[in-house]
């Protein structure tokens, strides 16, 4: 699969990264928006919740035929409410156990 991750925690994202790369996913990482290869389909997106409001939204127009997993700091129900209504497939709070992500992804 093709995995986008935003995540504004490098060190997270390379590890996100070097994981999935050794069970065969191809991944690319990013802080912000502008750093997206526009003309690259992604199979899943994995949104960091943290990045800016007018970025987070750009990013969910331009990947809307992705499968959105949003990695979450905290958890309550109106930040999981809007999440999902914004067309999110799943979320998993950070941190988090790695196998879960890879679970969520396979899923």
């Amino acid at each position: 699969m093709n995995i986008l991750i935003i995540e504004n925690e490098v060190y997270l994202s390379h590890s996100i990264s070097i994981k999935l790369s050794d069970l065969g996913h191809t991944c690319t990482m990013c802080t912000r928006y502008e750093d997206i290869m526009r003309d690259t389909v992604y199979d899943v997106v994995l949104l960091s919740t943290a990045i800016e409001e007018s970025e987070f939204n750009r990013i969910l127009k331009d990947c809307r035929s992705s499968i959105i997993i949003f990695l979450v700091s905290y958890v309550n129900h109106d930040v999981i409410s809007k999440l999902l209504d914004s067309k999110g497939q799943d979320y998993i709070v950070k941190p988090f156990i790695m196998d879960h992500l890879i679970n969520k992804i396979d899923h």
